[in-house]
């Protein structure tokens, strides 16, 4: 039977990713052997300009993508080469997609799209982007194909069809 080593991370809200948790995560993801496959559970980009709340942004959603497409070359730089890596859209990356007139004017929708940025699309296009899914309880979840696993993103992430809370270390915790 094959093993499958994983390390996920969500809310990383280019660019409002503090610099010492990027440098933590890329020290910790360097000092894990056999990894097969990383993800990031969703909100890569903070998307401030599709923000149905009124907003003075200092930064443009060209800022973002570099941010995070800068984010996302680390992250795989200090990964096994054959590491299968993938992205779970999260409300916050869907907000650039939705069918929503207060966000993203529809003619523009095509335009905005990360994966057709011609500076920063390189990197997103080597991660397998996945869906953004809505429950009717209005959680996200995705579940993966890897045995009985579930990752899930949202208020239900801590006790999911009847899982078990997870003790997660963190910096700050230490545990």
């Amino acid at each position: 039977m094959n093993t499958a080593k994983i390390a996920v991370i969500s809310c990383s809200h280019s660019p409002f990713t503090p610099e010492d948790t990027k440098e933590w995560l890329l020290s910790t993801l360097a000092n894990i052997k056999g990894l097969t496959h990383f993800g990031h559970l969703g909100d890569v980009f903070d998307a401030t300009s599709a923000s149905v709340h009124p907003n003075e942004a200092q930064h443009t959603l060209e800022d973002e993508y570099r941010h995070a497409s800068e984010f996302l070359r680390d992250i795989r730089a200090v990964l096994p080469k054959d590491c299968n890596l993938w992205v779970n859209n999260g409300n916050h990356d869907d907000n650039l997609m939705a069918k929503d007139p207060r966000r993203i004017p529809q003619d523009l929708r095509g335009l905005v799209h990360w994966s057709r940025h011609p500076e920063f699309c390189h990197e997103f296009r080597k991660w397998e982007w996945l869906p953004y899914t809505k429950s009717k309880e209005g959680i996200k979840r995705w579940a993966s194909a890897c045995s009985s696993m579930a990752l899930t993103q949202g208020l239900a992430a801590t006790n999911w069809r009847g899982c078990r809370r997870s003790t997660w270390w963190t910096p700050r915790s230490g545990r």
